[in-house]
């Protein structure tokens, strides 16, 4: 059990599952990418409450077996002080916008070693053109009309930058990935159980 404070200052508990499995309930997928899942709802004042806590996520029927790890737990996950075990071999995700983008990844059919490859470009340029100290997030967020859609955030101050790129590059891309494989910093970034620009970009942020 996780003793939970509501903005009420009311203190409730709540047991989080400890393990999913997509295929046996379909509508966690949707609850997911709706950002309904792992909310609790205070007993007290009725205030939904959107935490984040420690997740296997399985689904047999596309070979997904995954960990998710709350985002106030990044920093110990790169440097390898998880305050809890993580059994098998699962890839992670850190914080539930990547939960998000990753079942997407998988729902659209696609290679998240591709995605993350395209997301490292975007980045090198979306680097080059803002201020030095923003933190830059992005984000596959779909296809649409032959095009791989990437949301990109903290350019600009209040403005979500759209990139879209045709399926052809991704599909060059993911024939060339073997090559990327072997070169620093797409090594470690596309290395499981972690494939994520962020475990290179964010690592030596708080």
């Amino acid at each position: 059990m996780e003793k939970i404070t509501c903005v009420c200052e009311q203190t409730f508990s709540v047991e989080p599952l400890k393990e999913i499995d997509l295929d046996m309930d379909t509508n966690l997928i949707k609850d997911i990418l709706n950002g309904r899942f792992m909310v609790y709802k205070c007993p007290s004042c009725g205030t939904e409450l959107k935490l984040e806590f420690p997740v296997r996520i399985i689904q047999k029927t596309r070979k997904i077996e995954l960990f998710f790890i709350p985002e106030r737990d990044r920093s110990a996950m790169l440097r390898d002080k998880l305050p809890y075990p993580v059994s098998g071999d699962p890839g992670y995700i850190v914080g539930y916008p990547e939960l998000v983008e990753k079942l997407t990844i998988f729902e659209y059919g696609l290679d998240d070693r591709t995605v993350e490859l395209l997301k490292y470009h975007l980045l090198s340029h979306a680097l080059e053109t803002a201020d030095a100290e923003r933190e830059i997030h992005i984000y596959f967020n779909g296809k649409k009309e032959g095009n791989l859609v990437f949301h990109i955030d903290g350019i600009r101050e209040n403005e979500l930058g759209v990139s879209r790129i045709p399926e052809e590059t991704y599909q060059k891309a993911e024939k060339g990935l073997a090559g990327s494989l072997s070169e620093e910093p797409l090594k470690s970034i596309l290395s499981p159980p972690y494939i994520s620009i962020n475990k290179v970009y964010r690592e030596d942020k708080p």
